[in-house]
C-alpha cells in the first residue's frame, strides 16, 4: 500500500518572529486582535484562502520541550494557510493588500529569516 499526497487542497506555513523591542505578549496580542481581523476584511485573501489559522508558540511547554532534549525553534508564532492552489496563494501574495497594504504584517522583524514560507504537500495518516 502506497501513500498519496492529499490533492483536495495545498498548504503553506510561514515562521514569524516578531519585531525587534517587542514583547511576545505583544506580537500575539496585535497578531491575534488586530491581523486576525484585518484580513478577514481583504476580498483576494477571503477569496483565495480557505483557510488561515495562527498558531502562537507555548513558551512553557517549549521549555518543556527543551529540557527534554528536543530541539525547538526560536519562533515567536506559525501561520497556517490553505488554498485551492499554490497560484491562489502566490495571487494573495503578489496583490496590493498584501505587498504595501494592510495584510503586510508590521509586527514581524524585518530580516528575511524573520518571515519565512513553506508550500506543502500533506500526506495525512490520522485525521481523529
Amino acid at each position: 500500500m502506497s501513500t498519496s499526497l492529499r490533492t483536495d487542497r495545498v498548504r503553506a506555513i510561514i515562521l514569524l518572529k516578531r519585531k525587534k523591542g517587542t514583547t511576545k505578549e505583544e506580537f500575539s496580542k496585535h497578531w491575534a486582535d488586530v491581523h486576525g481581523p484585518l484580513v478577514l476584511k481583504s476580498r483576494i485573501f477571503t477569496e483565495k484562502i480557505l483557510k488561515y489559522e495562527q498558531l502562537h508558540v507555548n513558551d512553557e511547554t517549549n521549555v518543556v520541550f527543551c529540557n527534554l532534549g528536543l530541539m525547538t525553534g526560536d519562533w515567536d508564532g506559525v501561520g497556517y494557510f490553505e488554498a485551492k492552489s499554490f497560484d491562489d496563494m502566490i495571487e494573495v501574495l503578489k496583490s496590493e493588500d498584501f505587498v504595501t497594504g494592510p495584510l503586510r504584517p508590521k509586527f514581524i522583524g524585518a530580516a528575511p529569516q524573520d518571515f519565512i514560507m513553506i508550500p506543502l504537500d500533506v500526506a495525512t495518516f490520522l485525521d481523529n
